[in-house]
């Protein structure tokens, strides 16, 4: 009889999970997202786990944009099969989603450790170095695309426009062009070629571009086709062809180019060049009242509207312009200073350490006297460079100045010889840092450290391990 019973039992079970796998593969068939969650959780409860099917309800709470879930179901994917491309893949991709950069590129590394040449992988790191501001490392990641696939013109166009970002014109050029003659009917492509060979002082070449790119587009008044045109017309001022220029700036403002200000500053050039002070201050007037509130117009725009109407006699707007443009070249010291220091911890911010130290040197150039420039370029040497001889030169060139100083009036200030007396302890005394560090047997570890002034580690140990 018990025998009878447990039969039944297990019959019955298997129906039942039977029945599930069924209606588990007809939710799959019919990409029924609730269903493949219903029936597929149902089969993890009666313990037919897979990776597959860990995957499956992966993929459906991803297109429920339930990032959460669909990440711990790929985990769990993952403990089950650690060398699965697509699933490190789908991890990186889930955890990009979600916003968490660190993860999804350790999960796209994988990816690339077993698969070198995954160019979906390989893309999202691109972008994400992109993102995060490390431009040199992009600029690595979309050479290997082009190599990986020298035949997709969509990388040669990336890889351009990571060199136009450095301000490498001429390999950005030659980026574009091969994304030409892959695809030369691209009006995208057309665009930036066209731009290229502007910055590279080939303005008939990029006439010719950008007039190709146009027959493509087709529609002369979409924004492609305004940028195409502005191309053209900046082609023209490029090559002396002021007349040319203004003509195709005219067309441009008569097919409703008028919001931006971007024709307006070319017209305004090109009747400059041809001493046209009349049609200069008329445009250039336009640019400043779209953007009188724009830093980088206070010089440059003021300065020759200023001009224009000195030139056609009309002293009042010409002293209210060269006035506002003057005035930018006598900035506030202490504001500048601020924001150079703002800047720099920001660049420390996204570890791009040589702007960061860029920035601290003109903020030292407004104020020299102050120690606090000194003090964060040595630190960032010092720490994040670990470049202790820089660190020393930095210290050692306050010493030099105020010794200057001194030398020059005989004696300084108590609170300079205070600063002085700081820094050169600062050189002179050991460095004491206490870290946190992952040990051999995989457990964080507080470990600490004392070294010289010039680096040399003088004694290590460790004071505390996570239990």
């Amino acid at each position: 009889m018990k025998r009878s019973v447990l039969f039944l039992i297990g019959l019955l079970l298997t129906s039942s999970l039977f029945a599930q796998r069924e209606d588990y593969n007809r939710a799959i068939i019919n990409d029924d997202n609730e269903g493949i969650i219903k029936y597929g959780e149902m089969l993890l409860y009666s313990g037919k786990s897979s990776k597959e099917l860990y995957r499956k309800l992966a993929q459906a709470y991803k297109e429920k944009n339930s990032y959460s879930r669909c990440i711990d179901y790929l985990n769990r994917a993952y403990q089950l099969d650690s060398n699965d491309v697509k699933t490190s893949f789908a991890l990186g991709e889930a955890y990009l989603v979600k916003g968490d950069e660190e993860q999804a590129m350790q999960s796209l590394l994988k990816v690339m450790d077993r698969d070198s040449k995954n160019t979906q992988a390989l893309s999202l790191i691109l972008k994400m170095n992109l993102s995060s501001g490390r431009k040199d490392l992009a600029e690595i990641n979309g050479l290997e695309l082009c190599s990986i696939d020298s035949t997709n013109s969509a990388y040669f166009l990336t890889l351009g426009r990571i060199y136009e970002s450095r301000q490498k014109d001429k390999q950005s050029l030659k980026a574009y062009l091969k994304a030409w003659e892959l695809n030369p009917n691209n009006p995208t492509t057309n665009l930036l070629l066209s731009n290229a060979q502007i910055q590279n002082d080939q303005p008939d070449s990029a006439i010719r571009t950008a007039n190709h790119g146009l027959r493509i587009a087709g529609n002369d008044k979409s924004r492609t086709a305004i940028l195409l045109r502005r191309n053209i017309a900046k082609a023209f001022y490029r090559s002396v062809q002021y007349d040319s220029c203004l003509a195709y700036c005219a067309k441009l403002k008569a097919d409703g180019d008028t919001i931006e200000d971007a024709t307006y500053k070319q017209a305004g050039y090109a009747y400059l060049s041809l001493r046209d002070y009349l049609g200069a201050s008329e445009e250039l007037q336009k640019v400043w009242d779209k953007n009188s509130n724009n830093v980088q117009l206070t010089f440059e725009i003021p300065y020759y509207l200023g001009k224009s109407y000195h030139e056609i006699n009309d002293p009042q707007k010409a002293i209210k312009y060269l006035t506002k443009a003057l005035e930018s070249l006598q900035p506030n010291e202490v504001k500048l200073y601020k924001a150079y220091i703002a800047n720099a911890e920001c660049y420390c911010k996204i570890k791009k350490y040589d702007k960061a130290i860029e920035q601290l040197n003109n903020a030292q150039w407004y104020q020299p006297e102050n120690t606090e420039t000194y003090i964060k370029i040595a630190d960032i040497y010092e720490t994040d460079l670990k470049d202790f001889a820089k660190r020393n030169e930095e210290l050692k060139s306050y010493l030099a100045y105020i010794d200057s100083i001194r030398k020059k009036k005989g004696s300084i200030p108590q609170n300079m010889e205070e600063s002085y007396n700081s820094m050169k302890d600062m050189l002179e005394r050991n460095i004491i840092t206490i870290t946190v560090e992952k040990g051999s047997d995989g457990k964080m570890r507080s470990v600490y450290t004392k070294k010289d002034a010039n680096g040399k580690i003088l004694e290590q140990k460790e004071i505390g391990r996570q239990k």
